[in-house]
């Protein structure tokens, strides 16, 4: 329960009857609540008398009467609890958004008047409300639900019980349908009678206080951002050197970096002079009246304008720069690298053609070619060394290409390069990586006999052991999954059922194959990939319904006693069957 402080309201002028409260009937779904009431008044002599009007302020006065129902709160209604209670079922919230209801304390002339004799008519007074002492309040809804045919809460048909309280609910139903109960506490109602009443600076200067302060703190960081935040912005900005002439014509940018390095940056003025072979500029100045420049790690850019074109800018191209790339700011360390993989070149029959491998450990080609190339860099390239064949790209690759340098045989290729920035003090390195795979896809689906007699076969043993699963199921029940077998069957389904499904897509996109190569006459390129991911996948989940059946045979030879008082037997009379076998040979 909540305190209700309303005896501070008495010093407070004010022309209300009754002290209001607000509760919200709304529903998403449409269901009903009823409405329960308890109030614990701290003084257990005390009666009130409590109106309330649905969906709008209920009135009651000498002269007015807008209420939708009113009851009496006697000493003599109290619970053992010392709990006043009233209850509204929900046939009479059904319909309606909010209940608003009034509580005002009652006189000792009205609790004799009232409460010793049942009147038909509420006291009626004109007089703003007085309590003399505080109480303690309580609002709770209830309702009873059942589910209909579309799976959504309904409430027609089900009826709130009087006997509901905070424990339990009582549903009083017209159907035999399962229905279950609700239950939702409402939050305390603020009394904004008293909020406003107490408004005032000399009662909450704490609050009032701590508010103000808040407030001219935010707005000073919010200032402080704000010109951080245009600081920025002028410094993302090309800055116009102040020295520059308005008659001129032709503008050219500047970009200056400034290095990392301690002390790297100055206040100092910089003054600079663009000379050519024709012609030079005045002495011109990096400066700005915003923006501070020549700071460290700081990249600056500036337009300078002049009166006439420099052709030679733009036709010439920067000197000493040689191992620079094309973006004039990287620097190639030493020469480009190209390295490669090789598998082993191995002959089967005579008849069939060379098989060709993905790279392992156990076929990668690790031997040096013959020496007697005609140049040092070719002969080295067939060396391997490094555990890779390495060549170094300092001129064209027709010698390679000559010498069949890369072939059948070669899986990876990986070129590599290191750079430097040197105005960043930055290190680079690049390694460009292509590999060869030898990934096969089958175009037709069980081409011989023998391939469809083994998958009906395999279909077959996992239909049996589908029916060996339910009744395995619903003899041992739940026991069933305390057996670690009993995973492993439910996992050769699993894949194998898995396994169906990725070979009907295999099928499909096969077709598909089949006719986009009759329609093109193999001129367009066609996209496998995906048939071959669907390939990998389906042996995947082969080989792992594979592992899983050697684990069930060996689950099966550990768990049958039979299956070890036989191998146990056969071990002791194995020197005896041998000696019958030679005897009889």
């Amino acid at each position: 329960m909540t305190l209700q402080n309303v005896t501070s309201m008495n010093n407070t002028p004010h022309h209300l009857l009754f002290n209001l409260h607000y509760v919200d009937l709304s529903q998403s779904n449409g269901v009903s609540v009823s409405v329960h009431i308890e109030i614990k008044p701290l003084n257990p002599s005390l009666g009130y008398l409590l109106i309330y009007k649905f969906d709008s302020l209920p009135m009651l006065n000498s002269s007015m009467s807008q209420i939708d129902q009113w009851f009496l709160f006697c000493p003599s209604n109290l619970t053992n609890n010392h709990i006043y209670a009233y209850f509204i079922n929900n046939q009479l919230t059904n319909h309606h958004k909010s209940l608003i209801f009034g509580l005002r304390e009652l006189n000792t002339t009205e609790i004799f008047h009232y409460c010793s004799t049942p009147s038909t008519n509420p006291p009626i007074t004109n007089e703003p409300f007085h309590f003399t002492s505080n109480y303690e309040l309580r609002l709770y809804t209830s309702g009873c639900y059942y589910l209909d045919s579309n799976n959504r809460w309904q409430s027609d048909g089900l009826i709130v019980g009087p006997l509901t309280n905070v424990n339990e609910t009582e549903c009083l139903s017209t159907h035999l349908t399962t229905f279950a109960g609700g239950f939702l506490a409402l939050p305390a109602p603020v009394n904004w009678n008293y909020v406003f009443a107490n408004a005032d600076f000399n009662r909450n200067k704490i609050i009032y206080i701590t508010v103000i302060c808040v407030s001219i703190l935010y707005l000073l960081i919010m200032t402080y951002a704000h010109y951080k935040n245009k600081t920025d912005i002028e410094k993302l900005g090309v800055l116009a050197l102040e020295d520059n002439c308005k008659k001129d014509q032709y503008c050219y940018q500047i970009i200056v970096f400034i290095g990392n390095r301690k002390n790297a940056g100055t206040k100092s003025r910089v003054h600079f002079i663009l000379a050519g072979d024709e012609d030079e500029t005045q002495v011109r100045t990096f400066n700005h009246s915003k923006r501070q420049i020549s700071q460290r790690g700081q990249m600056g850019s500036f337009i300078s304008t002049i009166d006439e074109y420099w052709n030679r800018l733009e036709n010439d191209s920067p000197r000493n720069l040689s191992g620079y790339f094309d973006d004039k700011t990287n620097r190639l360390i030493g020469w480009f690298k190209m390295i490669q993989l090789r598998v082993k070149s191995e002959q089967y029959r005579p008849w069939n053609s060379t098989c060709d491998y993905d790279l392992r450990s156990s076929n990668e080609e690790k031997c040096s070619f013959e020496s007697g190339w005609s140049t040092v860099l070719v002969e080295k390239a067939f060396q391997y060394t490094a555990d890779v064949y390495v060549y170094d790209l300092r001129s064209n690759l027709s010698t390679l290409r000559q010498f069949s340098w890369i072939d059948s045989q070669t899986r990876l290729i990986e070129i590599q390069s290191n750079l430097f920035h040197p105005t960043l003090n930055l290190f680079t390195s690049i390694k460009l990586q292509t590999e060869f795979h030898v990934d096969s896809f089958p175009f037709q689906m069980m081409s011989t006999v023998s391939e469809l007699v083994c998958n009906i076969v395999y279909l077959i043993i996992i239909m049996c052991l589908m029916i060996e699963l339910v009744h395995s199921i619903k003899r041992m029940k739940i026991k069933y999954f305390h057996n670690v077998c009993s995973y492993v069957n439910m996992s050769i389904i699993i894949c194998s059922w898995i396994n169906m499904i990725i070979f009907a897509l295999k099928y499909q996109q096969a077709n598909i194959i089949e006719n986009f190569f009759n329609e093109t006459n193999d001129y367009v390129y066609i996209d496998l990939d995906y048939a071959i991911r669907l390939d990998k996948l389906f042996k995947n989940f082969l080989y792992l319904a594979l592992v899983l059946s050697w684990i069930k045979v060996v689950c099966l030879c550990h768990f049958y006693r039979r299956n070890i008082l036989f191998v146990r037997t056969f071990k002791h009379a194995a020197k005896d069957l041998l000696s019958f076998h030679h005897s009889c040979s």
